[in-house]
């Protein structure tokens, strides 16, 4: 059983709790999956069609791994989540098998790949992959960091208040109980308030590549992948 962890926000002290997933913030965690989609903003600039957003980043965690995944309580409801996964190469193929079939066969449906924003993301990904903005030492990282995670913080006004490092640090009881070694996670550079917490976090880049893929739909590129990873 997950222990809750207690804390206070520094602004405005509201009271918050980290506990383990239940199947009821299910519906909660898939919409702030999407509401913070475009680095840290609504997704539907970049990619219209939330129930396959959410599909893609979230349900693996919730659905396949719950034990794995926290969330944080404010006034009675979920305002940030953390998902992870013990192994990523489980992970990998899980989702390859059993969740991405029926997202590609929703993708290939006109009414989706019709649309205009999704023309633009089909042809940005494209490009991104033709590129090998994407690649990276997958085998690498997965034997030397096996665990991953994602978190993400629906109301702006509460990151920064430690509520992400409270996530974090019962992600970590985690692994460490399980003897996982090490773990990793993606971002982006223009993540930047993201990027100051993982590395204060004990997180170390493993891997910086430009990527192109969405310079159409933010100001001021370039952006920049970006992988940590931290040895438990």
């Amino acid at each position: 059983m997950i222990r809750v962890v207690y804390g206070r926000t520094t602004g405005d002290g509201r009271r918050y709790i980290v506990r383990g997933y239940r199947l009821e913030d299910r519906r909660r965690v898939r919409h702030i999956c999407c509401e913070t989609g475009l680095l840290g903003r609504p997704q539907e600039a970049w990619f219209e069609g939330r129930a396959e957003f959410a599909d893609m980043f979230s349900s693996y965690y919730t659905d396949h791994e719950p034990e794995c995944a926290l969330v944080s309580v404010v006034n009675h409801r979920v305002e940030a989540y953390l998902l992870g996964c013990l192994d990523s190469k489980i992970q990998k193929r899980v989702f390859n098998r059993k969740i991405l079939p029926g997202i590609t066969m929703r993708m290939f449906n006109p009414k989706w790949w019709l649309r205009p924003v999704n023309r633009s993301f089909l042809r940005a990904m494209r490009l991104s992959r033709k590129r090998k903005e994407l690649k990276i030492p997958e085998q690498e990282i997965f034997d030397k960091y096996p665990a991953h995670l994602h978190i993400n913080i629906a109301d702006p006004g509460l990151r920064g208040q430690g509520i992400g490092q409270a996530m974090m640090q019962a992600y970590f009881e985690i692994l460490r109980t399980a003897a996982v070694p090490g773990v990793h996670l993606g971002t982006t550079s223009h993540n930047r308030t993201a990027v100051r917490f993982y590395k204060n976090m004990g997180f170390e880049v493993l891997v910086e590549r430009r990527l192109t893929c969405y310079d159409h739909v933010i100001d001021d590129p370039p952006v920049y992948l970006l992988y940590f990873g931290k040895r438990l």
